[in-house]
């Protein structure tokens, strides 16, 4: 009953609402399920391909999986930014004025001195870490290009591949449905 509305003789009709489908495109429901059911099944198999190409991958010398070379490049950057900061290393000097107060005869004297801080990196740290940065950076670089180069070079079982084109929407495969599950 509409109460925010009532008409003159103060009588009151029902509402009537009318709920619309969602489904404007006229698609059959059994068929919707099964369909969402095959793309679920194709997705699944192509997942399974991605990950069983990505196992396969042999980089480097060390013969990494994918996963296990990105994983490993990742860990070499992060352990660049340590080196950097040895690199940068060196001697530096500081100084800082400190007050000193005491009292004598009943009298508060202050003084002030200056403290120099000298600090120096261990004999050997600069060079050994610009060495080795220098090394992990030329070897990360490689490894990223390895990388980069299987994962071009790398082809997914075509057992995997969709029946569909990868830019079908739904009202596509609806309508070649039968002939996307013969295939």
């Amino acid at each position: 009953m509409n109460y925010l509305f009532p008409t003159e003789e103060r009588n009151y009709q029902d509402e009537v609402k009318i709920k619309k489908s969602l489904n404007v495109q006229g698609y059959e429901l059994p068929k919707l399920l099964k369909i969402y059911s095959y793309l679920a099944v194709c997705r699944r198999k192509l997942a399974q391909a991605i990950a069983d190409c990505k196992n396969e991958m042999q980089i480097g010398e060390q013969k990494f999986s994918y996963d296990a070379a990105v994983i490993y490049a990742n860990d070499l950057r992060a352990t660049l930014t340590i080196y950097e900061v040895l690199v940068s290393l060196k001697e530096e000097e500081r100084n800082s004025v400190n007050e000193i107060t005491f009292s004598s005869n009943n009298e508060k004297l202050s003084s002030e001195y200056t403290v120099t801080t000298v600090t120096k990196p261990l004999p050997g740290v600069v060079e050994v870490a610009k060495a080795e940065y220098n090394r992990i950076r030329a070897y990360t670089a490689d490894l990223s290009d390895m990388i980069e180069a299987a994962a071009l070079m790398s082809r997914l079982n075509p057992a995997a591949e969709p029946a569909f084109p990868i830019t079908a929407n739904l009202d596509y495969i609806y309508e070649h449905f039968e002939e996307l599950q013969s295939k």
